[in-house]
């Protein structure tokens, strides 16, 4: 359980580090088209997710998308990371908070922290986004 980050509470400066590493992982170790990538705090479960938006889960299905995501955290080495896939979330881009990350920040955006905060027609509770790519 001390190799496992809380995901319960607030967000941590500890989450959010972890969480930075995980993307870089996830670009530099695996073929997923990534769109956005951010914490999403989930009220009703008090259950923070490190949400990762592709296409690949429309096109490829949710499951090839976690094989992925599994075959990334095999491949990093042990104790260099405090996350397991079970706090992470793949969201298809046609998901209704992606689509609003991606109306909302016309231009590639990195590093912001999204509390309490209107993104085209929807409330995020608490967030902290990564990055929001514009298509290529």
């Amino acid at each position: 359980m001390d190799q496992e980050i809380l995901v319960k509470g607030p967000l941590t400066k500890e989450m959010i580090r972890e969480g930075k590493k995980f993307v870089r992982y996830v670009d530099e170790l695996s073929d997923l088209d990534v769109h956005a990538y951010f914490w999403m705090y989930y009220a009703e479960a008090d259950d923070w997710r490190l949400v990762i938006a592709s296409p690949d889960v429309q096109t490829k299905g949710p499951l090839e998308v976690y094989k992925k995501l599994q075959a990334v955290f095999a491949k990093i080495p042990e104790g260099r990371i405090l996350m397991t896939l079970e706090d992470v979330t793949p969201l298809g881009t046609y998901n209704s908070v992606v689509k609003a990350l991606k109306k909302t920040f016309k231009k590639s955006q990195k590093g912001i922290r999204l509390k309490r905060y209107g993104l085209d027609g929807y409330f995020m509770e608490d967030g902290y986004l990564y990055e929001v790519k514009k298509k290529r």
